[in-house]
């Protein structure tokens, strides 16, 4: 009946508890499937996929509850909005993690985000202002933001530590090369744009027509068109092949004007006409570089016309892009300083959203409050239920434990004493023998100094002494000794050193209990260099280095 009760009260608790945790899985499935969609069409430039991708990834966030889900959704939701341009929305973003955001480095975890708009927003001053107040930061962005601020040591300063650490980095072998050329020093950055160029992998990469490009855009600035035209002319054809036509353009202009300048004006003709080609496939800044070459052009042919006619269309291009440069920049003015209006708004439209949540939640936690007082007034009986069981468990175990231990003291004293008797027993023995060997030696010295006794007589008198004295006896009642020395110890010796026979476990015991090489010798019947040796063997069966104590060894088999 209680089995019953029991099932009945606690089985709607584990539905419950199973379909909550089957919605959960699948709300982090589809988010993470979604933020990853987002990801992937912002890196392919397809700014208006990933901003649809990363809004819905961002509400599925929300939907987890969890802040710390919610703040780094935001911060690639910011990423992926200030690369389509909208800065005032990326700037909301950033606003709503900072407010969430519950660590204690709350700064320094948002300075990379916001350094990152900022660079965006082509506003490289407010950039740096964040990376180089919350350190550590990356040299490599920092350096390239005061190369774009025009202070040339610092960007110096920044790209030497970065080459110093990898000599071989392309990019930053480069990047100062650039550096020491704003900076008007023409052979450091000739020197670094050619160390540069001694990392590129392929000659027909995009990397080795930029470092040309570099380096020809260097001696141009120097008016060293002759020197600067092969160069520009790598990276004219590179960048045509790998289609980036921006650079492709921008360096067409460069070299048009070598080619003019060294009076090669069939080539000079021919870099433009590839310039028309690509004329619809570049932005409105990059059209102004084509209109450029187009009024040099016909300012040398002298055509009055197509000249007037060019530099119309010059003109009109320039306002155009002056105007856009303007719209751009007041939109970065207003998306900075309508930043804390925006956030009262999102923080309204957050807390009536949050409204509508708790309202519609008030009922569902009314049930779930009452069900989880339920589950745990049942799981605290059967937790003390189970504690109370376990306790008892255990101090049964603790009793049979110190039973065991206390028996397994006196098996050892038992043991002990038992060793200790052997021992006396075996010293006594090998004491006895010891003097029975000594006298036997001088009755048989004195003997031999007696005139008339041949060796055949000697030898009969030997073994007459030898067994009045029961030297033979004394040694089997030794040996036998040794083999019921604490059977304890013969067992743990077969055990870890089974390639051990019977006569060098009785040798080991010996060695254990400090008999001497001459006590030895005396007990095998055999001389004390004999017994060095044999200690030697066994050592080396039992895989003894040489600097090991046999003894010591096997005084703990006795412990």
């Amino acid at each position: 009946m209680k089995k019953t009760i029991f099932i009945f009260l606690i089985l709607p608790i584990l539905v419950y508890s199973q379909d909550v945790k089957e919605e959960l899985k699948s709300l982090e499935n589809e988010f993470h499937k979604t933020s990853k969609l987002a990801r992937q069409y912002q890196v392919g430039g397809e700014h208006d996929k990933a901003v649809y991708y990363g809004l819905k990834a961002l509400e599925l966030a929300r939907e987890t509850k969890d802040k710390g889900t919610i703040f780094s959704e935001l911060i690639k939701v910011s990423s992926i909005e200030s690369d389509a341009g909208f800065y005032d929305r990326s700037i909301k973003r950033l606003l709503e993690a900072e407010e969430i955001d519950t660590s204690s480095n709350t700064q320094r975890r948002m300075s990379w985000p916001y350094a990152r708009l900022f660079i965006g927003m082509n506003a490289p001053r407010l950039a740096l202002d964040r990376l180089t107040k919350y350190p550590p930061h990356q040299s490599t962005i920092i350096a390239k933001l005061y190369t774009k601020l025009g202070i040339h040591d610092s960007a110096i300063y920044h790209y030497r530590k970065i080459v110093e650490t990898n000599p071989n980095d392309l990019h930053a072998n480069n990047n100062l090369g650039i550096a020491y050329a704003a900076n008007n020093n023409i052979d450091s950055g000739l020197y670094y744009y050619h160390r540069a160029l001694e990392f590129v992998k392929s000659e027909e990469g995009f990397m080795y027509g930029m470092i040309n490009g570099n380096i020809g855009a260097l001696y141009s600035q120097n008016n060293l068109h002759n020197k600067a035209a092969p160069h520009l002319k790598i990276d004219f054809e590179t960048s045509e092949k790998v289609k980036e036509y921006e650079i492709h353009i921008n360096v067409g202009e460069l070299l048009y004007r070598a080619y003019i300048n060294i009076d090669e004006n069939n080539a000079a003709t021919a870099v433009l006409k590839n310039m028309l080609t690509y004329k619809n496939r570049v932005s409105l800044e990059t059209k102004l570089a084509i209109a450029r070459v187009e009024l040099l052009h016909y300012k040398g042919e002298e055509s009055v016309s197509e000249y007037d006619l060019r530099l119309k269309s010059y003109e009109k291009l320039n306002n155009n892009y002056l105007k856009s440069v303007q719209e751009k920049v007041q939109a970065t003015a207003e998306a900075l300083s309508g930043a804390r209006i925006k956030q009262v708004e999102t923080e309204k439209t957050v807390l009536n959203q949050q409204l509508i949540i708790e309202q519609n939640e008030k009922k569902q936690d009314q049930l779930k409050n009452g069900l989880i007082i339920l589950a745990l007034t049942l799981g605290a009986i059967v937790i003390i239920f189970f504690f109370w069981r376990y306790r008892v468990i255990q101090t049964r175990k603790a009793a049979l434990k110190e039973a065991q231990l206390k028996l397994a003291r006196q098996r050892q004293e038992i043991l002990a004493l038992q060793v200790k008797e052997e021992t006396r027993n075996v010293q006594t023995l090998s004491l006895e023998l010891i003097a029975k060997q000594n006298f036997s030696e001088r009755v048989i010295e004195e003997l031999s100094e007696i005139e008339g006794v041949s060796k055949t007589e000697m030898i009969a008198m030997e073994l007459f002494i030898q067994n009045e004295l029961e030297i033979k006896s004394t040694r089997a009642e030794l040996e036998g000794e040794m083999g019921s020395l604490s059977g304890e110890f013969y067992n743990l010796l077969k055990i870890n050193h089974p390639d051990l026979s019977d006569a060098d476990v009785k040798l080991a015991a010996m060695i254990a209990l400090k008999m001497s090489n001459k006590e030895i010798g005396i007990s095998k019947n055999m001389t004390a260099e004999t017994v060095r040796t044999t200690k030697y063997r066994l050592k080396k069966k039992m895989n003894l280095a040489n600097e090991q104590d046999l003894f010591d060894f096997l005084n703990k088999y006795l412990a």
